[in-house]
Formats: C-alpha cells, structure tokens, sequence
C-alpha cells in the first residue's frame, strides 16, 4: 500500500529537473529581474528547492532556486521570504542572506504555473560541509547570531506557526503497520521494509519518547519567536566580514530550541544565549527538537521509498540517509544527529572542494551499478565474455588443462549472473545516461569548470557518425570481432606466473571487489554473486598458470 500522508520536509534535489529547462529560468530572470543571463548551471546540491549558479552580463553571479508550489513547504515560502527581507533590511540583521526582489518589487517571482523562482547575491565564502561539526571559536558568535534573530519583531508579515508535535508521525506510523505486506513501489521498497523490520523496536520506542518529551515540552511552555529552522554548518558562510545565514525556506514561529539544538553544547552556551535574551533555554525542547529531525527524516525518507519511484541519484541519498538515521536512533540520537542528512544551500555557494572521496565513489556508482540494456543487440556485450570464457574453458578442458578450464568456466559463470542482474536489477539505460551526465557536470564544477547551461549543437560529422554507428552497428561489430581473437588469445596467455600476468588480473578483481560491495550494499544478490565468481575466476586463472604452465 503506498503511503497517503505526504513528507512534511524536502527531498534531495540531485536529479536535475526533467521540466525546467535552463531556457525557461533565464527567461524567467529577464522577464522579472531584468537580468541577461551569460551562463546558468545547474546545482545538485540541497533539499527541496532545485538551484542554479547564474551569471549575469556584468559579470554578477547569482544564486537561483526554483520551487514545486505543490510541495507542502512551499505554502510558507512567501511569508519566509518576507521575513528574511525584512530581517536583512528594517531589522538590521547583516547575516541574513535575503532574496533580491524583482523590478515589481515582489519577492518571490514565477517561474511558471507550478513553479516559483526566488534570487539570491551569490556570496563567496569558504567552504564547509554539511557534516562538519560547528567550530568552538564560531560556536558564540552563532549563539550571538541566533539571539538576534530571536529577539527580532517583523511588522506585518504573518510568519507560520509551527506546532511542537510532529506532523509527519501518521506516514510513520503507516509504514510501521505495513510491514507484513510487500511493498511495491521501486527497487528500494521491499529493502526499506526489510531495514524498517529491523530497526521497528527503537523506532517505537523513539516515538514513546518523542511522546514524553511533548507533554512535558507543552506544560513547562514559552515564546515563540523568529527561527530559521536548519542553523547547520552546511547554511553557515564564513566570509571576511563575518558569518551569513544563508536558506531561509523553513523560516516559521517556533521555540527557540528548534534553532538552537543545532549549537548549544552545555552550559555555557545555553547561559550565554540567555544573558543575551532574557530567556532561559528549556533542556527538554532541546532534545525533542533533536529527536524531531530523525524523526521528520524518516517519515521523509520512508515515504519516498514505499511510494513510486525508480533508482536515481536522489533516491540513493533517500535510501542511504535513512540507513544512516535509523542506526543513529537505534544508538539514542548522538548530538550530531544532524550530520546524516540535507546538505544546505551552502553547498551551492562555497568554493568547490575537489578532495572530498565521496565525489570519486559517486563518480564511480553509475559504472559499478551497470545498466539494462534497452535493445536486443545491447546484449552483446555482456554476455560475450560468457561465450568467450566458455569456448576457452571448454578448449582447455579438451587439452587437459583442467584448472584453466574451471577458472575460465568460473569466469563464464559470473558473467552469466551479472548479465542476469543487469535485466532484474539495474537501472535502466535512459536512468543511467542520465545519472552520468549529471554526475559529470557534478565534478566540472568540482574542479572548477561550468557546465554547460544547454546542450551544444551537434556537428554535421558527428551526426554522420552518429547514423552511421546506429546503420552498421560498428560497436557490435567490434564487440563480436573481439570474441573471435579473444577465445585464442584465452588459450595461450597466461603462459605462466609473471608479474604482467599478475598486473592484467589485477583491474579485474579490483573492479568486481568493488561491485560485489556496490552490489551487496543495494540488495542485488545476482549482480553481487556474479562479481564475486569473476574474481575469483581470475585469481583461478593465476594459480592455474603456476601449476600448468604452456610451453614456449
């Protein structure tokens, strides 16, 4: 049964829209900002809202974000946006980072009928990442920061009101009554209901808890005030005139200790905060703020994966937070429970930070996971290493060279398995080119280059080439071509234990090492199997050269 209760918070935005066309955001800019737009590239960076890097005729860079007014936190985005202006402007509050409005004076424009745009300064600023824990030499000037911002009082803007309980516990709560039925609705489905299975106990007993929490929470009361909602390293830019707020979306009334769970880590800080508001800090709202962002996490995350969906780059994130979140609850929710999840704006405004390694294991993710191929020919090339280790195995067995034949038929084997997994578990191949691509235009802008913000335009040579290629299939020609050397070449190399034997067998354990891992970690057990016969035939092929070694 798929979920009926909607998320309450975004989703990750790493796919790039299929819908919004760069044309249509640099229409929109021109339209209402009177901006001519010399490049645009898209960021696959936050949750919820999609984000641009634009850069304007003279030079100014911009910060664009697109909105889907169907989502259910989108409703508040105007009043958000008001507020983060009047904040920046009649309230004085430099660190706000507040949208630019549009030559009507609106803040919010339109990038359509379904879609609202806001722009932002871009701001240089160094770089941090979601997950670093917030530096004690910046720690007070954030409580500082925060005090200000609670202790502000906008006129005429009615800011929403968020409430203590937590509003996405019916989809929770759905899922958890749900797990004896299959769920249907996308490769992550029937695992999430596995990992759900898992992880039931500490998850009802966080709810219990969140209970508890609540009621002593609503008796004890307090004020409302001006939070920003997600007050974490990766919305925090450090900039030589001090610290800026940046992704004022989730701007609501609230108690303070939604924004300050974030911050205080003793004492200390909690007496500073007072001393500058005249507030005391209430212990238990700290925790069940804390507690509330798990929780809000995993209703998010749930109902993504019991819902329709398909094996992309943002469902991955989905898949491997709420991992990361449910472990996080089952060990009583550590303090930095806000490291599993939601990467913020800053992201899309820091200096790009090519040494980070998660960048090259997404790099290589679309290349471990493989794709289904999408037309009959298509299957050539994964199953021509079955026929030709099969031939080579059987030309062995026939010459007496029984372990050369076994690790050649090893091989064959998990050729077969993977051929078998890529039609029953891998993405397809429209899902994968795209994953591709957006991964590459990633790592451009990683290494400090622009994506391009459309597609070029394709030479005449290379439409030749291309029509040529789909005629005469010059790749499946190739392909069978190589079969035919392959299977002799498989009888006579290698003819003993070298170290040249040894370093061509190495790329092939290494790789399927890494796909059996990859493979093991989404749940695809053939894929994973398959891997794992590979490299092990090819560590055959190495011991069967020492004992049977050819003759020159």
């Amino acid at each position: 049964m798929p979920p009926t209760h909607p998320a309450a918070y975004p989703r990750p935005v790493h796919e790039r829209p299929a819908d919004i066309p760069d044309s249509a955001v640099v229409a929109a800019l021109t339209r209402q900002w009177a901006l001519t737009m010399r490049e645009l590239s898209y960021l696959p960076v936050g949750f919820g809202g999609y984000h641009w890097r634009a850069v304007d005729q003279t030079g100014s860079r911009w910060f664009v974000t697109v909105s889907d007014l169907s989502a259910p936190w989108v409703s508040d985005l105007t009043a958000a946006m008001q507020t983060a202006a009047w904040l920046a402007g009649d309230g004085g509050l430099e660190f706000v980072v507040a949208p630019v409005p549009t030559t009507a004076g609106q803040i919010v424009g339109s990038l359509d009928s379904r879609h609202a745009l806001t722009l932002f300064p871009y701001v240089d600023a160094a770089p941090s990442r979601f997950g670093d824990e917030i530096d004690d030499g910046d720690r007070p000037a954030i409580i500082d920061l925060l005090a200000r911002l609670h202790t502000a009082t906008p006129q005429r803007i009615q800011l929403t009101r968020r409430p203590l309980e937590l509003p996405a516990r019916p989809g929770i709560e759905q899922a958890l009554a749900s797990l004896d039925a299959p769920w249907r609705g996308g490769p992550y489905a029937e695992p999430g209901r596995d990992l759900l299975l898992q992880y039931e106990r500490p998850l009802r007993r966080a709810l219990a808890r969140f209970d508890d929490l609540l009621d002593r929470v609503g008796k004890a009361g307090g004020p409302y005030v001006i939070t920003h909602g997600e007050p974490h390293p990766g919305n925090l830019l450090r900039t030589p005139a001090g610290l800026r707020l940046v992704d004022w979306d989730m701007t609501a009334l609230a108690r303070p200790e939604r924004d300050l769970w974030w911050v205080i880590a003793g004492d200390q800080d909690a007496a500073r905060y007072s001393r500058r508001t005249g507030s005391p800090v209430n212990q238990d709202a700290l925790a069940l703020y804390r507690l509330r962002w798990g929780l809000d996490d995993i209703a998010e995350f749930v109902s993504e994966i019991r819902g329709p969906h398909q094996q992309t780059a943002d469902t991955l994130v989905s898949w491997t937070s709420l991992q990361d979140t449910l472990e996080a609850i089952a060990q009583g929710l550590p303090g930095s429970l806000s490291h599993q999840r939601r990467p913020g704006d800053n992201a899309g405004m820091a200096p790009d930070d090519s040494e980070d390694p998660s960048w090259l294991r997404l790099a290589l993710t679309p290349i471990l996971d493989g794709a289904k191929p999408s037309e009959a020919l298509g299957w050539v090339f994964p199953l021509a290493p079955v026929v030709t280790q099969a031939a080579a195995g059987a030309g062995h067995w026939a010459a007496g060279r029984r372990q050369r034949a076994l690790a050649e038929w090893a091989g064959a084997a998990g050729f077969g398995l993977v051929a078998w997994g890529l039609a029953t578990e891998a993405p397809t191949r429209a899902e994968a080119d795209e994953n591709i691509q957006q991964l590459q235009n990633d790592l451009l802008r990683r290494f400090g280059k622009q994506a391009p913000a459309t597609a070029g335009t394709e030479t005449p040579m290379a439409g030749r080439l291309e029509r040529y290629s789909r005629i005469f299939r010059l790749d499946v020609v190739l392909c069978v071509v190589g079969m035919v050397i392959d299977v002799p070449w498989r009888l006579r190399h290698p003819r003993r234990l070298t170290a040249l034997a040894v370093a061509a067998e190495a790329e092939p354990v290494a790789f399927n090492v890494l796909r059996l891992a990859r493979a093991g970690q989404q749940r695809r057990p053939r894929m994973a199997a398959g891997s794992a016969l590979i490299a092990v035939g090819s560590v055959a092929r190495l011991r069967a050269a020492s004992a049977e070694p050819l003759r020159d």
